[in-house]
């Protein structure tokens, strides 16, 4: 059965029925694996870009830190030791999220399943997991995502303001 085979479908007919909740269970079990590669891939990406991020940022107020006032270098530190605390805490819930979901799949296994019933069980636990990071796994990243760039970008406006200052014989701030 295809896309294109839908409208044709014969509901009145079992074994139409039957095919066709087959082609969509497949359809979506086949959606729900793009759409979770997809997530993890974006993960992955954000995160180089975030540590990237740190790196030039810490550079950055390594090069300027002894021009700029103490409060100014504590409100740095704060606003980068906030950002960090949070992206680390994410990364560090995800991986135990998927240790977890690690012992769920040894659990799953017994010693008397066939090779087929053990494939089935991988299959059922990898939707499972792929539902679960597509529903609240996304969305708690994306609210660690933004409180950690908003954080991060708070200490990285103090350091130029204060580069600025430096350069324009502003006072230094705060």
């Amino acid at each position: 059965m295809t896309m294109s085979d839908w409208p044709n479908v014969d509901f009145q007919n079992p074994k139409s029925v039957a095919a066709f909740e087959k082609f969509a269970e497949q359809r979506q079990s086949m959606m729900l694996e793009i759409n979770a590669a997809s997530y993890e891939r974006r993960a992955a990406y954000t995160n180089l870009i975030v540590l990237a991020g740190y790196a030039g940022a810490f550079s950055l107020w390594a090069f300027v830190r002894e021009d700029i006032t103490t409060q100014g270098n504590a409100a740095i530190a704060i606003c980068l030791s906030v950002s960090l605390m949070l992206f680390v805490g994410f990364e560090i819930f995800k991986m135990s999220r998927m240790a977890l979901w690690s012992v769920k799949v040894g659990k799953a296994f017994r010693s008397d399943m066939t090779a087929l019933e053990v494939m089935g069980a991988v299959k059922e636990l990898r939707l499972s997991q792929q539902r679960e990071s597509l529903s609240r796994l996304t969305k708690i990243w994306l609210v660690m995502l933004v409180l950690t760039l908003l954080s991060a970008s708070g200490a990285v406006a103090l350091l130029f303001y204060n580069m600025f200052a430096q350069l324009l014989g502003w006072t230094p701030w705060p």
